[in-house]
């Protein structure tokens, strides 16, 4: 059976439930037949060659006691498994080694007449009726035996058939999970495995119709938030360099209609180099917006330093930190992840937390980098990881990217963010030495 998967296709041997149990079922029954004929065969077998030594203990007696062999083969007539036959042999003969065509079986035991040595006694086994009647009875069992099985068979078909509908479907309600129709409307089944699988689907399908609102509302949200930065730095470019811009070209234009006049020019070198100061100045401060090449150059710690020291000066919010006196061997996506948490995080306390304090550190260890942010603000609204604001969801979503733990918190003086980050062997330069600033 042909199964598509995530990645591609492969193939696989599937069977249906019926037919697997046909064939359970069908190879109980065929190995108990096969026993019980063996077993019922040997017994008969027994049971043959203990009647044959009874009836030839009987004879050996009858003989013992002389009496006449008419007697003794009218006697054994009413044994199955063995015959007698008195026969006078010619005179001057005797038939202790019969003839095959005048004996056609073996026989099994030979007595001479002690009177008459030619009257002879032969006694032959006979076990084929108790075989024949052996085989009979192994026919009528495996006759019942199918029987049986077919009656089986056919009530456990159509008991499987109605016991396997609400898996069917359940088949065809998770294929319409998987083209985006979330709604797995199944009805329940008295099995209580089958009505637990049933169950946990469907909550399966809820938790994934809810991850996917939250993934919808988030792309909503990036994609405004694009928009916001867009027209953010697009009022960037207008209003300041833009305007300085002009001004450049006004100061040139004046240059060339004063030009004999020196303290004029000097004065307009002077305003204009203010003016390019002011440009690489917004330049700066919008690359380190849209990327920060500290982090590139001179690693996380410092990054980190940089940014703290510039949002405390915009904000007039009192940060303190402690860092490691040196980086961990340099990871861009990682550190890259940790910058933009600290940074989301910082943003989140401008603009919610009311705070007055800001503390931030970062720690090593042989596994592992702490990421600590706490502030002296109101703390965080009581809410579900699936409600988080999309700064929240944003940081969650880059510590998962780092293969780290992402947590918040709140506590009597405010709240705190951590950011938990393996580190793979050889990659950090652990240093118990810190800097606060």
């Amino acid at each position: 059976m042909l199964t598509k998967i995530h990645y591609g296709f492969r193939y696989e041997r599937t069977m249906k439930a019926t037919s697997r149990i046909t064939l359970t079922i069908t190879g109980i029954y065929l190995i108990s037949g096969i026993v019980l004929a063996f077993i019922m065969y040997s017994q008969a077998t027994k049971d043959v060659a203990t009647e044959i030594n009874a009836s030839l203990a009987l004879a050996d007696a009858l003989v013992e006691q002389n009496v006449d062999f008419a007697t003794i083969e009218a006697a054994l007539q009413h044994s199955r498994h063995l015959t007698a036959l008195a026969i006078d042999s010619p005179a001057g003969s005797t038939l202790n080694s019969p003839d095959a065509s005048f004996f056609p079986v073996e026989p099994v035991s030979v007595f001479s007449h002690p009177e008459d040595p030619r009257r002879q006694l032969f006694l032959f086994a006979n076990p084929a009726a108790e075989r024949e009647e052996i085989l009979t009875t192994v026919y009528q069992v495996f006759g019942l035996l199918a029987i049986s099985l077919l009656f089986t068979l056919s009530v456990m078909h159509i008991v499987v058939q109605s016991r396997m509908k609400p898996l069917q479907a359940l088949s065809s309600a998770l294929s319409k999970v998987a083209k985006g129709n979330y709604r797995v409307d199944v009805e329940h089944s008295d099995i209580e495995e089958i009505d637990s699988v049933v169950t946990h689907t469907q909550l399966m399908a809820s938790a994934l119709e809810e991850r996917e609102n939250k993934v919808q509302q988030l792309r909503n949200k990036l994609a405004s938030l694009q928009e916001h930065e867009r027209q953010n730095l697009a009022r960037e470019l207008h209003d300041n360099l833009g305007q300085l811009v002009t001004g450049i070209r006004v100061q040139s234009y004046m240059l060339r209609q004063q030009t004999q006049s020196p303290k004029f020019i000097e004065r307009t070198a002077t305003l204009l180099g203010e003016q390019c100061a002011e440009i690489q100045s917004g330049i700066r401060q919008l690359v380190n917006k849209l990327y920060p090449v500290t982090l590139n150059k001179m690693g996380l710690v410092s990054a980190l330093r940089e940014m703290l020291e510039r949002w405390s000066e915009i904000h007039n919010i009192a940060v303190t930190c402690s860092l490691p006196d040196l980086s961990p061997e340099k990871n861009i996506e990682r550190d890259m992840h940790l910058y933009r948490i600290t940074q989301e995080a910082l943003s989140n306390v401008s603009r919610h937390a009311h705070a007055s304090k800001v503390h931030v550190s970062l720690t090593l260890t042989q596994n592992a980098m702490t990421l600590n942010i706490t502030d002296n603000g109101t703390g965080f609204a009581e809410q579900s990881e699936c409600s988080d604001g999309l700064g929240l969801a944003s940081m969650r979503d880059r510590a998962r990217l780092t293969g780290g733990h992402f947590a918040k918190d709140n506590f009597e003086e405010g709240a705190r963010i951590q950011v938990v980050v393996p580190l793979t062997a050889g990659t950090e330069k652990s240093s118990h030495a810190h800097i606060t600033c």
